[in-house]
Order: structure tokens, then C-alpha cells, then sequence
């Protein structure tokens, strides 16, 4: 495995780690898996969002055209 830390310059204290490993195929499957079902979850949230905001902006629609 390979960790690359990083440090701020200011505040050598603070820092962050990653650690690189070689995986096995299974979890590289597993991996691609998740993505893929992660983005599958943010376009389903995104087009939920557009149907409530088309909905609210028929609701003011009509608002208007009732006065």
C-alpha cells in the first residue's frame, strides 16, 4: 500500500491521509456497483426535484391567473 499525507503549511498539525492498496477484483465489482447505484440515487433525488418545483410554479400560476 502506498499513504501520501498532506500537511498545511501554516498549521503543520492539521493534515490528511489517503492509503492506496491494490484491491481484489471482487471489490473493484463491488465498487463499481455502489457508483453506479449512487448515481442512479442522484438522478432519481434530481428529477424528484424538478416535479416539485414544476408543481410550485403551476400552483403560482394559477394564483395569478386567478386575480
Amino acid at each position: 500500500p502506498i499513504t501520501i499525507r498532506a500537511f498545511l503549511t501554516e498549521h503543520p498539525d492539521i493534515w490528511d491521509e489517503a492509503v492506496f492498496a491494490p484491491g481484489s477484483s471482487a471489490a473493484l465489482r463491488s465498487l463499481r456497483f455502489h457508483q453506479k447505484l449512487d448515481r442512479w440515487k442522484n438522478t432519481f433525488e434530481r428529477f424528484r426535484q424538478k416535479s416539485q418545483h414544476h408543481a410550485l410554479r403551476k400552483e403560482a400560476k394559477k394564483e395569478r391567473a386567478k386575480k
